[in-house]
């Protein structure tokens, strides 16, 4: 297993781990819907961050099938 290293976060890793901590779960969709309140972000790049972040170790996820999955 992985060690976590939270020393060396992006600000947006920053951002998106603040939402996730006041919210507990949350998909990237609904992540991004809240980051596009107060900065130009894609969605994509919520997806790529939260990638990141799980590679760190440093948050979990679930993936889900949906259509054509």
């Amino acid at each position: 297993m992985k060690k976590a290293n939270i020393d060396v976060l992006s600000p947006l890793e920053e951002d998106v781990l603040k939402i996730l901590w006041k919210i507990k779960t949350a998909r990237s969709r609904d992540i991004y819907k809240i980051l596009k309140k107060t900065r130009k972000v894609a969605l994509c790049s919520v997806a790529v961050i939260l990638d990141r972040l799980h590679e760190k170790n440093i948050v979990e996820r679930e993936i889900e099938k949906c259509r054509g999955g």
